[in-house]
């Protein structure tokens, strides 16, 4: 916390908020017994994103290691590499590098990577990703195989591997679409949507 100008009796208010807390679970009107916490931040709390950040910030050097764009925001963690497809193997190399050392670094702070949330997508022109056989576009992590997609979601954006806005603009025509049937009266004439 030093790094970040965090000094003195501000560094102790955070020890003493992180420190001596306990959890219990409580359902169907009964409560577990207490359990202490020595490590975790509290769900829901206005300081969580920022110490998450605050802990998490060594992340960015670990995958610049690698020759990788580092992207973040709160717990959501992006990397890429630019390349030509020609050099796609040793820019698949690349990435799979810094994933397993950002997994490393995560494993050594009590903190898990989740394979199921993890998408990977290439980005270039229809020639471009013509060129580019399936196994190309697979990065394996261990025993963990990601398969490519042709759309992502990016904090509630959807990419496209061409950059195109046509699934961006459907999906908003659709939402559009729902929104306004919805916000119609019961009474609304047979042929509006």
């Amino acid at each position: 916390m030093n790094k970040f100008g965090v000094t003195s009796s501000s560094l102790q208010w955070f020890c003493n908020y992180l420190s001596g807390r306990s959890f219990s679970v409580s359902f169907d009107s009964q409560t577990s017994q207490n359990i202490d916490v020595d490590s975790s931040l509290p769900q829901g709390s206005t300081l969580g994103p920022l110490t998450y950040i605050t802990y998490a910030s060594e992340l960015q050097v670990v995958a610049e290691r690698h020759v990788v764009v580092f992207h973040s925001f709160a717990d959501d963690t992006q990397l890429s590499k630019a390349t030509r497809v020609e050099d796609i193997q040793a820019a698949k190399q690349a990435i799979v590098n810094g994933i397993k050392s950002i997994q490393d670094w995560s494993s050594s702070r009590r903190l898990k990577l989740n394979a199921a949330k993890s998408e990977v997508i290439w980005l270039g022109t229809r020639q471009q990703l013509a060129r580019l056989n399936e196994a190309d576009k697979m990065l394996q992590i261990d025993i963990t195989v990601l398969k490519s997609s042709t759309v992502v979601g990016n904090l509630g954006v959807l990419i496209h591997e061409q950059l195109s806005m046509d699934t961006m603009q459907r999906s908003s025509l659709c939402e559009d679409l729902l929104l306004s049937s919805a916000a119609d009266p019961p009474t609304a004439s047979p042929h509006r949507l």
